[in-house]
């Protein structure tokens, strides 16, 4: 069965709640000339082999990165909205053919507290300096879907509104909550409720505009997501693993109860079981293009 998709994973410890992605996607600069710095940094080549990485965020602005491409370095430090943790592969277009393959380590300190937005321009003025980056956005049309209702007014069994204020609520951008024990706003994971080994196991979400949701969805289906449900407020929601929501690795030590089984579609169980559709459409979509890199002299 498949678990994991063939890209390396930006491990980044974040579960953001914000404003909505079209209002801040023009709050930043259009062309990526950042503005702050790190205090001091160090970009190294790993030439380990070994296809696993990671980063993490410290107290004090302290970033951390080991063995990632410039690709994914980009896609996090790119990302516009402060509810994703980076844009998708799909966002991101040219650069040379190391963009994704040469990997680094990048160890950063930015000497105090730094907020999302503060962190990833950051990294944009360290990726530009040490990597001669130079890259600017399009907005171009290609294939969206829009989610809707399948009954107007209505939401399906599964789907409701959520009893916590979560507009209210003050989410640390840079600290995430634990998978299978969801916070009351802007969880998505696994359900806490029913057992991954169990019959039928569930993706839960809590505490989510629709627009939310879009954005938690359109990384499994390779396209942008537009919420076109006209619902207003927090949901809470569950709905059964499918193919494109890739369910997680059992623990350890324990076999894998789905081998051999078949996943619905996405596309059945969203109507099905929370009354949402998905429609095939086209659409103004975001792009980011790199125009020029190079690769830096470890220091």
């Amino acid at each position: 069965m498949r678990w994991a998709r063939l890209i390396l994973v930006f491990v980044v410890s974040l579960e953001v709640i914000g404003a909505s992605r079209a209002a801040t996607i023009r709050a930043h600069a259009q062309a990526p000339g950042a503005t702050l710095a790190f205090e001091a940094a160090s970009v190294k080549a790993n030439r380990s082999g070994s296809p696993q990485g990671d980063s993490t965020v410290t107290p004090g602005g302290r970033f951390t990165a080991t063995n990632l491409s410039l690709q994914v370095l980009i896609r996090f430090a790119y990302e516009r909205s402060p509810r994703s943790r980076g844009l998708e592969p799909f966002e991101v277009t040219g650069g040379p053919e190391w963009l994704a393959t040469d990997r680094f380590d990048v160890s950063a300190i930015g000497g105090r507290e730094v907020s999302l937005a503060e962190l990833r321009s950051m990294l944009q003025t360290l990726l530009i300096t040490r990597f001669n980056l130079k890259a600017h956005y399009e907005t171009r049309q290609g294939p969206v879907y829009r989610m809707v209702t399948t009954q107007r007014g209505k939401l399906g069994s599964q789907l409701r509104r959520s009893e916590s204020d979560c507009a209210a609520v003050a989410v640390d951008p840079l600290r995430g909550g634990t998978p299978g024990q969801p916070q009351p706003c802007g969880y998505f994971g696994p359900s806490p409720t029913i057992p991954l080994g169990s019959d039928k196991a569930y993706q839960a979400f809590r505490g989510l505009t629709m627009g939310d949701f879009a954005l938690r969805l359109y990384p499994y289906l390779s396209r942008r997501v537009i919420d076109s449900t006209g619902l207003a407020g927090y949901y809470d929601g569950d709905f059964e693993f499918t193919t494109e929501v890739v369910m997680p690795p059992p623990p350890p030590g324990l076999p894998n109860p789905y081998d051999g089984r078949v996943l619905p579609s996405i596309f059945s169980v969203l109507p099905q079981q929370l009354g949402l559709r998905l429609e095939s459409a086209r659409g103004p979509v975001e792009i980011l293009i790199v125009d020029h890199a190079e690769r830096p002299m470890d220091n």
